[in-house]
């Protein structure tokens, strides 16, 4: 089995990976990253797979809207699932976005295609997800109604969403691993089976709108953010609550997520606006340029300053 990524004006292969059709390992787990630096965008690719199953994780830095192609050459069931950003999915050729949806029990028809095109505004962070037939039915105990589930970030059910972080956020290795993955795989697939008033992770509905709106602040205010009192008085939380269900649902600590974003934008600023170190320092919320490049070079293992040069 090949997965593809291309460029959907040009199909110039971007990223490419065989696999066999079951997805079967000597060591248990194989993983595989890869980095793709193009003057239109960059592209951060981590594979990992396991007998009947494929998860990969695909952050998109792009200064302007690009369109892209994912490819594979067997009939797997394949979820395609927008974290972040703004990415609108549709069938190659045809005008129309398929997205799949829980509450209606229905997805898409496609079940002989093997492309699917989508189109990111700008940034965006993607989770692909494939199994095969067999291992599907051996979970879920029936046969899957489509090949292609496409959700936008807003589509996402909390449950599922909290899932995929965890599934991106672990320290396990080697057999505990895969053990760990298959666990949140089957709880995933498992989840429409469950009553609808199955509350996310314990946190109440109207909790689960404050957290999400501490969140959207967090992301507005990268260059002076909150501490965590303040952020729980603007979404209208109390802050242990906050600080207990944005871990539960984002995967990070509200601190933990607000360097993230920075680093992100960081990379932004530096590779596709080609601006001065010290002006992205500013840009991200930091005071001192010495206590960003010390930031940045622990989180990408290089300096920021290596990313701007022509």
């Amino acid at each position: 089995m090949e997965i593809q990524l291309s460029a959907r004006q040009t199909g110039k292969v971007i990223y490419s990976n065989n696999h066999a059709y079951d997805m079967n390992t000597d060591t248990g787990i194989q993983h595989n990253k890869a980095v793709i630096d193009h003057p239109d965008y960059q592209i951060s690719i981590f594979e990992k797979w396991f007998e009947g199953v494929q998860v990969t994780s695909i952050s998109i830095v792009t200064a302007a809207p690009a369109e892209f192609s994912l490819k594979y050459n067997d009939q797997q069931i394949s979820y395609v699932f927008c974290m972040e950003g703004e990415v609108n999915f549709h069938e190659p050729h045809q005008p129309v976005t398929l997205f799949y949806s829980p509450s209606q029990q229905r997805s898409s028809t496609l079940c002989e295609m093997t492309q699917l095109d989508f189109k990111v505004a700008k940034n965006a962070e993607l989770v692909y997800m494939q199994l095969t037939p067999e291992y599907h039915q051996k979970i879920t105990n029936q046969e899957c109604p489509g090949r292609y589930f496409c959700f936008s970030r807003e589509q996402i059910p909390l449950e599922v969403h909290a899932l995929l972080q965890q599934m991106s956020n672990y320290a396990y290795t080697g057999r505990a691993e895969r053990i760990y993955l298959e666990s949140k795989i089957m709880s995933l697939l498992l989840l429409p089976a469950k009553p609808k008033d199955v509350q996310v992770t314990g946190i109440k509905e109207d909790d689960v709108k404050k957290i999400l709106l501490a969140r959207k602040i967090v992301e507005d205010n990268l260059q002076k953010p909150f501490s965590l009192i303040e952020l729980s008085r603007k979404a209208g939380i109390n802050d242990f609550k906050l600080k207990k269900g944005f871990k539960a649902l984002t995967g990070f600590t509200v601190f933990g997520y607000l360097y993230k974003l920075r680093m992100e934008k960081a990379r932004f600023y530096l590779q596709q606006e080609r601006r001065q170190v010290n002006e992205v320092s500013f840009l991200v919320g930091y005071k001192n340029p010495q206590h960003f490049i010390a930031a940045f070079k622990r989180h990408f293992n290089l300096l920021p300053g290596s990313l701007n040069k022509s």
